[in-house]
């Protein structure tokens, strides 16, 4: 008792930390349970019996429902493994993204019998990345209009790299990776890398360099 209430806690803190949902389907009737943070998923009442496989894929984006139906049953032919990411649309107008892992179980003959799984809410990092891609796409724009050089040392492979304005400046074409120090130096005036060399040393030390 002891052990099984220690993994209910761990269970619950997964579900609550992590954002998971627990679910699980007949894979005949494809009827099923579903744990609370489903039908936080889905923006439905938790009181209410889990919707039927059919019902709830209603609330799928369309764009997303062919693709998932497609692996879903084909994924029931064979017992395994399986993963699908996908959006639902709350009935508040909401999107949640989805990343859904599920095990297809055999039975006692050993044909697919019901499927378990689980669902993480991917809501939260989809719009961080959206967030840093416009970011980026802003900040480009602005090197772009100002003419900034911007350029990046790699400690570990010892390689420069450059933003679009960077290379443009350098007569270089861009390289994936960057260059050698060497190869950066010499696009450099001669009578300026001396002191170009001094600010890069000040820099690596954490120092503001000098660069008049």
């Amino acid at each position: 008792r002891q052990a099984l209430q220690r993994t209910q806690e761990l269970l619950d803190l997964a579900r609550d930390v992590g954002r998971l949902g627990v679910w699980e389907r007949d894979l005949r009737s494809l009827h099923g349970r579903w744990d609370r943070r489903m039908y936080e998923f889905w923006g439905l009442d938790p009181d209410a019996p889990a919707p039927h496989f059919d019902i709830a894929a209603q609330q799928i984006v369309e764009a997303d429902q062919a693709a998932l139906r497609e692996v879903f049953d084909a994924s029931l032919l064979r017992p395994g493994i399986y993963a699908h990411r996908y959006r639902v649309r709350r009935p508040d107008g909401g999107i949640t993204h989805l990343h859904s892992q599920w095990a297809v179980k055999p039975g006692a003959d050993g044909r697919p019998e019901r499927v378990v799984g689980i669902m993480i809410d991917d809501s939260e990092v989809v719009a961080l990345e959206r967030a840093q891609l416009e970011l980026r796409s802003r900040t480009m724009l602005a090197e772009s209009i100002a003419g900034l050089v911007v350029w990046r040392y790699d400690l570990r492979t010892g390689l420069v790299d450059f933003n679009a304005e960077g290379w443009a400046a350098l007569g270089m074409a861009p390289r994936e990776g960057g260059v050698t120090t060497d190869e950066a130096r010499a696009a450099i005036h001669p009578d300026d890398r001396p002191a170009f060399a001094a600010a890069a040393e000040a820099a690596l030390r954490g120092e503001t360099p000098d660069l008049e």
